[in-house]
């Protein structure tokens, strides 16, 4: 299965989707940026911009990966 990562927020995020990733890769699954059959969206809401900046992003990747779940 083909996963695509858009990690939004601190380090602590993107810390998480490389965990996320490196298990995805040992299970045998790929990391794409187009193509995907799933898009993983790791976003902050910790203040309004970010909330607003992750809900505009859940709003983005269905368009760009048609199919994906």
């Amino acid at each position: 299965m083909r996963f695509l990562f858009e990690t939004l927020g601190c380090r602590c995020n993107q810390s998480e989707t490389a965990a996320m990733e490196s298990l995805l890769r040992a299970r045998g699954h790929s990391i794409v940026t187009e193509n995907a059959d799933v898009v993983v969206l790791n976003g902050c809401a910790v203040t309004a911009g970010r909330s607003r900046k992750s809900r505009q992003a859940a709003r983005g990747p269905p368009k760009q990966n048609p199919g994906a779940k």
